[in-house]
């Protein structure tokens, strides 16, 4: 007989790690202090997930000039709703580890309006993910 041996890892969210990720997308991406920042996150139906965003935003924001905003590509809100206001430069910095439907809309949209983009974390995501399975692999239930 088969044995499987199923191991639950921790999801990524929106810890410091993460943060320090994103960081590095917008460096790689030449998103400077003077751009505002439009974190798009796909949005959740848990509004506790959509505020752990809006914290992150707000985390990320900390030191730059122009603002970090959460959007959504799912819910409210989305990048419409909160790009009223905000300082030009803008640019967009994905919450996703790859590319996908959401992100072809925004990333259509950056282009017609000039803005910058950030590639999703992709690989540079694979030390977090490999962190996550290691410490629930050594975990017992």
């Amino acid at each position: 007989a088969l044995r499987f041996e199923l191991v639950v890892a921790d999801i990524l969210g929106t810890g410091d790690d993460v943060a320090d990720l994103l960081r590095h997308s917008m460096g790689e991406a030449g998103i400077g202090n003077d751009c505002s920042v439009l974190l798009y996150a796909v949005g959740s139906s848990r509004p506790p997930a959509n505020e752990a965003v809006v914290d992150l935003a707000e985390r990320l924001a900390q030191g730059r000039r122009n603002p970090v905003r959460a959007c959504f590509g799912t819910c409210p809100p989305g990048v419409a709703d909160v790009i009223d206001g905000l300082p030009e430069p803008i640019a967009i910095l994905p919450l996703f580890l790859a590319e996908g439907l959401l992100l072809s809309s925004v990333r259509a949209l950056a282009a017609e309006r000039g803005w910058r983009m950030a590639e999703p974390l992709g690989e540079r995501a694979a030390g977090l993910v490999r962190q996550r399975y290691d410490s629930a692999s050594t975990r017992r239930f």
